[in-house]
């Protein structure tokens, strides 16, 4: 059979059914275990203003099942290791997806986004005073330019100074004739 790059994914599931009774098993473990996904969907659909914190949020789901996968899940030897590696697993997928440049080689489904999600993470004034700025890739922000880099020395203080004041709208829209070009 000759395998082109539309039936890649039928030989990839071919493979997965080979073994039902454990892609059955990984499935419970991932229902059971999968509250934190589904909190970071809902959270994903709020209409508040959160990209700044949508790097954090995904970084923390990573962690948290690379930690899962440290864990003894059952005292059943053989169900433990299925749960390691369902956890690693998705530890893995999700940094592939997420942060590619982590990867020995490009995968092939990624987040074209990973650097503007880290970088706007400056635009929260709880989070910019403990961000190492000079490895923030600012001018994946669109619109980032010298001009915004000029602003940051003035901004910096300020978001330390009141950070804890006032929400993150009501902060911008007092900064905005203080910081033209970052607003």
């Amino acid at each position: 059979m000759h395998i082109s790059p539309n039936t890649v994914v039928l030989k990839d599931l071919q493979k997965l059914l080979k073994d039902v009774q454990s892609l059955k098993s990984q499935l419970s473990l991932i229902a059971m275990h999968a509250k934190g996904l589904v909190d970071l969907i809902q959270w994903f659909e709020s209409r508040e203003v959160r990209v700044h914190q949508t790097y954090n949020k995904v970084a923390e789901l990573i962690n948290t099942y690379r930690a899962m996968a440290q864990e003894v899940h059952s005292t059943d030897a053989a169900i433990n290791k299925l749960c390691v590696k369902t956890f690693h697993d998705v530890s893995e997928k999700l940094t592939n997806y997420y942060n590619p440049d982590q990867c020995k080689k490009k995968p092939r489904f990624f987040q074209p986004a990973h650097n503007f999600l880290m970088a706007v993470r400056i635009f929260d004034p709880q989070q910019v005073c403990s961000l190492d700025l000079e490895a923030l890739p600012l001018y994946s922000i669109p619109g980032f330019d010298a001009d915004c880099k000029s602003e940051m020395d003035k901004y910096l203080p300020y978001a330390k100074e009141n950070r804890s004041r006032m929400t993150l709208n009501e902060f911008w829209i007092k900064a905005e004739e203080l910081f033209p070009n970052l607003t």
